[in-house]
């Protein structure tokens, strides 16, 4: 766990799963912000780096789709 030395990131666990197709490995990480220090996706401004995992609109794609009703 040599990545996280630099970041002063401790490393207390995460929950794996597997598939047919490999293995997966979530991690979070909880941690505390000074009061009005923290940033916000409405705060970006142009010009501002955005970094996204997964591809874009899966979540809404996901949603509607657990919305919308079965057809027959």
């Amino acid at each position: 766990m040599t990545a996280r030395r630099p970041h002063h990131v401790g490393l207390i666990g995460g929950d794996t799963s597997a598939s047919s197709g490999g293995w997966f490995l979530s991690v979070t990480l909880i941690g505390m912000v000074t009061p009005r220090q923290a940033l916000f996706r409405s705060g970006a401004r142009i010009g501002d780096l955005l970094y996204v995992t997964g591809t874009i609109g899966d979540a809404l794609a996901g949603l509607r789709l657990l919305n919308e009703p079965t057809p027959p």
